[in-house]
């Protein structure tokens, strides 16, 4: 019983936190980084983190890198318990970012694409001056709202960007997330495990 309260007490608590981490390796495989862009003549290394907040049960994973020069990419996938949730966001987000953009004087241009990798998906080319700087894709699949922003190189076509971004939507469709109260408590039990068991 005073386990059990224990337990509901510690969720109570939870439920009105966020924890801020490293993502794991399966995690990280999910954004797009500069490793992607190797082929390309990008080096260097970005930075990853992981934000569960849990009284709305979503988790966001980003990766940033921006050596102050040249290259640039932010790549963020944002999970949710329903796919409605999920969907508000990425057009969101979209939207958002492009509000950004304008600001500084880039413009967007649709790249339509071929396939339909969820509910939402659109891929623009940014142009600034004339001159393409880079790219925006967003996409929304099932219950996971996934966003890439990189400049210093693009993709004027979107066949090409679809076959480069192919293995990371693969990656994400086959993607179950854990829910996060529930990892948490499925911790919380495997520590009181271990404790009995010294």
């Amino acid at each position: 019983m005073y386990k059990g309260l224990c337990l509901l007490l510690s969720l109570a608590l939870l439920l009105g936190c966020s924890r801020s981490d490293k993502p794991s390796r399966v995690e990280q495989n999910l954004l797009l980084t500069s490793a992607d862009f190797t082929r390309y003549g990008i080096e260097g290394d970005g930075r990853f983190s992981r934000l569960i907040t849990y009284w709305n049960r979503t988790t966001e994973l980003t990766y940033e890198h921006n050596p102050g020069h040249g290259f640039f990419l932010h790549s963020s996938l944002k999970l949710f318990p329903e796919a409605g949730a999920a969907l508000v966001n990425s057009m969101a987000e979209s939207t958002g970012a492009g509000i950004g953009l304008d600001n500084g004087d880039v413009l967007q241009q649709e790249l339509p694409l071929a396939g339909q990798y969820g509910s939402h998906s659109e891929l623009k080319l940014l142009i600034k001056h004339g001159k393409p700087i880079g790219n925006l894709f967003s996409v929304s699949i099932g219950g996971k709202s996934f966003l890439a922003l990189f400049t210093g190189l693009y993709f004027e076509s979107a066949p090409a960007f679809e076959a480069f971004i192919a293995p990371k939507m693969a990656a994400l469709r086959a993607y179950d997330p854990p829910d996060p109260i529930a990892d948490w408590a499925r911790q919380q039990v495997a520590d009181d495990s271990e404790s009995a068991a010294r």
